[in-house]
Parts: structure tokens; sequence; C-alpha cells
């Protein structure tokens, strides 16, 4: 890696963070969190990408626009920065709330996304599920009476239980309460009203669908996703369970690394045969 600056890049109100060089690697964070998270996983990513770090709208050092907030308007949004970025092919990785605005990128504009990793997310959050739906709702109610203290600790506390566990759990929880209470509360909307099945099927890069073993949300679709996508890799990381990066960043970056090391080279392949 020639570059390991990093540096916060402003771009309208979007913010994007920069680390390496290398083939672009865009990066999508989860739910009330920033591309801060990425903490435990950017220099190992950055040393044969460039690292593209957004911080969604009303997360981190982007700010929370007045106008409605949805799944596809985010993911036209990004699309269109990273268009006058020059940036039109990319690999691409989202991870729980991040991971459903890939997989909206990948099905608004399909022929710009290399490679995608999914990371413990559905393709769709509609509250079908009873698991999702409980989640909805002990957040909804903890949020208007008890703000975002209350909900970092929940959070924290489930991503990282055990005891030994304690320095996770505090990293996540400061984390976590920096986030703004309306963003959260207008992004747990906007994804309750999502799904991209309808559309899954205009997806037609490599797919790495990353789920932890102790992942309800993903539980479900371990199996289900291999019917959807025509060319998806599923792996399940033992014991792991929704804040993967963080909890096992080992496991994580070699598979990331691992997938998109593969398709790039045949990718390259493909356009050099012989």
């Amino acid at each position: 890696m020639t570059n390991n600056n990093f540096h916060h890049d402003p771009h309208h109100n979007l913010h994007i963070h920069t680390l390496g060089e290398g083939s672009p690697l865009v990066m999508l964070h989860g739910l009330g969190s920033s591309s801060e998270d990425w903490e435990y996983n950017r220099e190992a990513l950055a040393n044969n990408h460039q690292l593209i770090m957004v911080d969604l709208p009303g997360h981190g050092r982007t700010p929370l626009p007045t106008t409605p907030l949805s799944i596809p308007s985010i993911a036209g949004e990004i699309l269109r920065v990273l268009s006058e970025r020059g940036l039109h092919e990319f690999d691409l990785l989202g991870l729980s709330l991040g991971g459903a605005v890939a997989f909206e990128m990948a099905a608004q504009q399909p022929g710009r996304v290399r490679s995608l990793v999914i990371v413990n997310a559905a393709p769709t959050f509609r509250l079908s599920n009873p698991s999702l739906l409980w989640q909805y709702i002990l957040r909804s109610v903890l949020l208007r009476c008890l703000g975002m203290d209350a909900i970092a600790r929940l959070v924290a506390k489930k991503l990282f239980p055990e005891v030994h566990q304690e320095e996770l759990r505090t990293f996540a929880f400061g984390q976590l309460r920096k986030a703004d209470k309306r963003a959260y509360r207008k992004m747990m909307t906007a994804l309750t009203r999502w799904s991209v099945l309808p559309r899954i099927a205009a997806i037609h890069c490599p797919v790495l669908f990353l789920a932890s073993e102790h992942d309800a949300l993903v539980a479900p679709w371990v199996e289900r996703i291999k019917g959807l996508l025509a060319n998806v890799t599923v792996t399940v990381v033992p014991g792991a369970r929704h804040g993967l990066m963080i909890e096992q960043p080992e496991a994580f970056n070699a598979a990331v690394l691992d997938f998109i090391g593969q398709e790039c080279s045949l990718d390259g392949a493909q356009r050099n045969p012989g």
C-alpha cells in the first residue's frame, strides 16, 4: 500500500472516507454506526484496495437530509456521488443496513458492481419475521422513552454478550450512543418498508453472502438466498454474532479479501484470455 492516509472527504452532503490505493472497494456500515466501525478491518483491506467508506445519511459526518429517507433514494444518491468522483465500477460491501443499501445499489445499476459482499443482511427487512417485528417494537419504545444510550446499551450487549468481550462491548456502546436519534428512527422505518426481492434477479455479479452463525436476522436466508441469486457463495462464520467485522476481524478480512481477490483474478483472465 503506497498511501495509508485516512482522511475525511466531504462530497456534497455525503461524507466519504478513503484509505489506500488499488481497485476501489465501497464499504457501507450498519445502523447507528459510521465508517469508524471499520477500525478493525481497514488496514488489512487497504493493502490491495482503495477503500471508499461512506457515512450513510444521518450517520457519522453525513447530515440527516430534510427529505424523507428510503433505501432506494440512499442507494441512488451514493451511486450518483460515486459517478461524479469517477468511480463507475467498483466492488461493494455492506453490513446490515449497509447490506440493504448495497443490495439496492446492485439492483439499480448492476453493470457497475463488479462483486458484492453482503454481511449479516437480508434482501428484505419487512416485518413479516416475528424476530424483526419484536426488535423494531422494542427499539422504538426504548428510543422514544430513554434515547440513544438505552439503544446503545441494548445493542452492544446483544452484539458482545460474553464476559471476555467487555472491550468490544465498550467500543460498540461508544459508537452507537453517538448516533442521531432522529436518523436512527427514520432509518429503522425506511428499512421496514424496503425489499429488493422483486428486483433481485437483476443482480448478476458474483455475490458473497457472509453470515454469522448466531445471527437470527440472516439465519432464514442462508439456504434461501442460493435460490434467489445466480452467482452466490454462502459462508457462515462459526461462533460469530451480528458484529462479525469487530468480533472476528481476521475471519472477516480473510473472507472478503479471498472472495474479491478471486473474482478480480477471474475478471482479469476473462479480459485477457491466453
